[in-house]
């Protein structure tokens, strides 16, 4: 009996031993490694979703460059479009040549202290070929927006006349012109404060009779007409 029961003892743990190294072996060679077909599939689509993603980016990315090109480029003011804010006429004195008298105007304007009548607001202003003055408004320059914030452009134009006082002895005078002009080229909100100050500080130092001008032995004003009149 006792070697019967150890004999039962031993079939069953062989029993045992065999099924588990059969579901072992089983699962062994059921548990296969996926097709090579799926991981090319995969990989595929990972690349093209990839590629894909890379060219929205490219096409951003120049898009976004010719945009940060065409606000790079420099907008030139068209004068016949803006508003006049100041038109001054001059003759000249009896024998004062014409050279005299726009070198006497020119100098007038282009030393007045513009920086001194807007302390608050930073502006840059240069001389310019005819004899004029070119006033640009400036401000911090971001991604969206330039650093100059429109201006004034102050010309001086020149035109002869004769004029006979005497009918022995014709004088020939020459007039000439200043005027103002507003560029509002950059410019997102009108400046009115400040070219109100700029012109009527300058129309303020032309008819000033306080003090000596270079402009007194030279030119006479005509007329004159501004904005805020």
């Amino acid at each position: 009996k006792i070697m019967m029961a150890r004999f039962g003892a031993v079939v069953v743990v062989f029993i045992i031993l065999c099924s588990s190294y059969g579901i072992l072996a089983f699962s062994v060679t059921t548990s296969r490694p996926w097709p090579t077909s799926f991981y090319q599939n995969a990989i595929s689509k990972s690349q093209s979703n990839h590629d894909r993603k890379r060219h929205s980016a490219e096409l951003f990315l120049s898009s976004a460059d010719d945009e940060s090109s065409q606000q790079a480029e420099p907008q030139l003011p068209d004068f016949t479009r803006e508003d006049t804010l100041l038109k001054v006429h001059f003759v000249t004195k009896p024998n004062v040549s014409l050279e005299d008298a726009v070198q006497a105007l020119s100098k007038f304007s282009q030393s007045f202290p513009f920086a001194a009548v807007l302390p608050v607001q930073p502006l840059q202003y240069l001389p310019t070929d005819d004899g004029g003055v070119e006033i640009k408004f400036l401000r911090k320059k971001t991604d969206i927006k330039s650093g100059i914030d429109g201006g004034i452009r102050f010309f001086l134009e020149q035109e002869s006349a004769n004029n006979s006082d005497d009918s022995n002895n014709q004088q020939q005078l020459h007039k000439l012109e200043i005027t103002a002009k507003r560029n509002s080229v950059g410019q997102t909100i009108r400046k009115i404060m400040s070219e109100k100050l700029v012109v009527t500080s300058f129309v303020a130092a032309l008819t000033q009779t306080d003090k000596p001008s270079p402009l007194d032995d030279n030119l006479d004003v005509v007329s004159m007409f501004h904005k805020w009149m």
